[in-house]
């Protein structure tokens, strides 16, 4: 994320290891939600190529 100049395993292990304030603990919640969607997308597609490999 461009805001922290840092990828999210970075950033989350620095969450881990404070006491983060209100605005980072949000954001750390909305980067995980979003990375953990886009994961969730990844294995569906991957499901679905699977299904109908022309796709």
């Amino acid at each position: 994320m461009t805001k922290y100049d840092q990828d999210f395993n970075e950033f989350r292990q620095q969450v881990l290891r404070s006491e983060p304030n209100f605005e980072v603990e949000q954001d750390y919640y909305d980067w995980e939600l979003a990375m953990t969607g886009i994961a969730d997308m990844e294995k569906e597609s991957e499901r679905l190529r699977e299904l109908h490999p022309r796709l």
